[in-house]
């Protein structure tokens, strides 16, 4: 009797978890612990030139990349420069599950890099330990969230049962009567506008009409005792973060440099989602639902604020350490979504619930604002010179994803997502190290850099369609150097995997979705001197 208790208060805990987590998903955008990482992400960013050797910049200089990495950089400079580079990738994806393995790719040109920076140094015979420094500003490219993934699969559930059930829960707050075909506001009643589910007399129930539950129309089991269903679904990605930023570097006696830097952040992320599903047997009999479409759009922008400030100390002509710390960023995010949803039926009685031959529903535009803090970014670095032959450096960057923190004017809304985030992620360390050979007016460069998973590792089998291991960054660089001007190229080759649930309906059963994620990435930089 006590294990019976335990047993089904732990399955009514289970339940309302993942009902609360994707009513804010399914049919409403992303659970917002999802977009705590998303919009918060560490990856390698920077000019043409520090992208060459993976970003690792921390304890360099004389870059306008140094502005989002590490602004004390900018009193390295001994002339003003102005740089422009823009990003050519192409992402590609394959997506795994029953044995189905789909490729996609799309390919994107971004700006990656963009800026002046004005140098003010005093001259080598003024005898002053002041040095002068270098005021900067410029855009930087932070992160990107371009992505292309298409899956197919089989299950023995429905999108049709996961929508009954959520309508079926005694928790709701509402009863059947208040779903409303006509004022459509959520997902469910996205479902009960395109007639997936109806309340209708259950001969099991003995309840009256009013007390009853709700009904698919999904074919009946076969002779093994469960129906087919065949999905697919296309989810388009686009957008990323820019970084508009002023910083000023000083220079105090050749050997210690600071700075600092203010940062507006600006945040775009746009995906569509067309999902299909249709029946695979039974569909010789009346009133069932042959195939259900379902088409979501969701539009988010967002702006907010950041400083970053930071040391670099020259010990000597061979060892240079710095040391930066970026804010948490506090940012204002606007999101808007829109779905439509359809379904077929065969051989229909139209004495059900006056049941259409097929159904087709629009949602109202959903608005929501809310706000979301970042995570603190501490960031170190060492940079080992070998004359004017080349160096090598290596950067370390912390970040706790459990900072991040959502908020609004209704902060009920937020507390399952923000408890979620504390549960699901981590704190990581990322590693970059790069090196640059020189040779005359020529520069070669190569890098790596690993950006740890946030994903507590005791947390299994949960909706980890942002990234869900650790990503590896491989850089080439090459780069042209005079007294005027410069040119660089860089290479990136980047490599994650990441995982998705459709819905959960029976945890027994559900769709999982594994997908390799390569980003292939050409960067074009060049400037002059002045």
């Amino acid at each position: 009797m006590f294990n019976d208790k335990v047993f089904k208060m732990l399955k009514f805990v289970c339940s309302l978890v993942l009902v609360l987590s994707f009513l804010n998903s399914f049919g409403q955008g992303d659970p917002y612990y999802i977009n705590s990482f998303r919009f918060s992400q560490s990856q390698v960013h920077g000019s043409a030139r520090s992208l060459g050797f993976a970003g690792a910049q921390t304890a360099l200089g004389a870059d306008l990349g140094a502005l989002s990495s590490n602004p004390a950089g900018l009193g390295f400079y001994r002339k003003s420069e102005f740089s422009f580079a823009p990003n050519f990738s192409v992402v590609k994806t394959n997506s795994e599950t029953q044995g189905f393995s789909i490729p996609d790719n799309k390919i994107v040109l971004n700006v990656n890099n963009l800026g002046i920076a004005f140098c003010h140094l005093r001259d080598d015979i003024v005898e002053s330990k002041w040095r002068g420094g270098t005021f900067a500003i410029g855009l930087t490219r932070t992160t990107n969230f371009q992505n292309t993934t298409t899956y197919k699969g089989v299950t023995n559930n429905s999108l049709a049962d996961y929508v009954r059930d959520i309508a079926n829960n005694p928790n709701q707050p509402y009863l059947w009567r208040n779903y409303n075909k006509n004022n459509v506001n959520g997902l469910v009643d996205l479902a009960y506008g395109a007639y997936l589910f109806s309340p209708v007399y259950d001969p099991r129930n003995t309840d009256s009409l009013s007390n009853s539950v709700y009904r698919t129309l999904q074919p009946p089991v076969n002779q093994y005792g469960e129906t087919q269903y065949g999905k697919q679904e296309t989810i388009n990605e686009s957008g990323g973060t820019n970084e508009w930023s002023a910083g000023y570097g000083g220079n105090y006696n050749n050997k210690l440099f600071f700075g600092a830097s203010l940062s507006y952040v600006r945040l775009r992320y746009d995906r569509t989602n067309s999902y299909h599903e249709y029946a695979l047997n039974n569909l010789d009999v009346s009133n069932i639902t042959t195939d259900i479409t379902l088409n979501e759009t969701l539009k988010v922008r967002g702006s907010g604020i950041n400083l970053t400030i930071g040391a670099n100390y020259v010990f000597n002509d061979i060892i240079r350490v710095g040391a930066s710390v970026k804010t948490p960023t506090y940012m204002s995010i606007k999101e808007t979504y829109n779905a439509n949803m359809s379904a077929n039926y065969a051989n229909l009685n139209r004495d059900f619930d006056g049941q259409p031959g097929s159904g087709d529903k629009s949602s109202n535009t959903s608005i929501n604002k809310y706000s979301l803090t970042s995570p603190l970014t501490l960031s170190g670095g060492v940079a080992l010179f070998a004359g004017k032959r080349g160096f090598l450096t290596a950067d370390i960057e912390y970040l706790d994803y459990t900072s991040s923190f959502i908020g609004g004017k209704d902060k009920t809304l937020y507390i399952n997502s923000n408890q979620l985030t504390k549960s699901y992620y981590q704190s990581v360390i990322n590693y970059r190290i790069g090196a640059e050979v020189r040779a005359d007016i020529m520069r070669f460069r190569l890098g790596y850099a690993l950006y740890s998973s946030p994903w507590n590792s005791e947390i299994k089998d949960t909706d980890r369609r942002v990234r869900s291991s650790d990503m590896n960054v491989l850089t080439l660089g090459l780069g042209v150097r005079t007294e005027e001007f410069f040119f660089d190229l860089a290479i990136g080759h980047t490599f994650y995997d990441s995982d998705y649930v459709p819905y959960i309906n029976n945890p027994s059963d559900n769709l999982q979705v594994k997908t390799s994620n390569v980003l292939n990435n050409i960067t074009i930089g060049g400037g002059f001197f002045f």
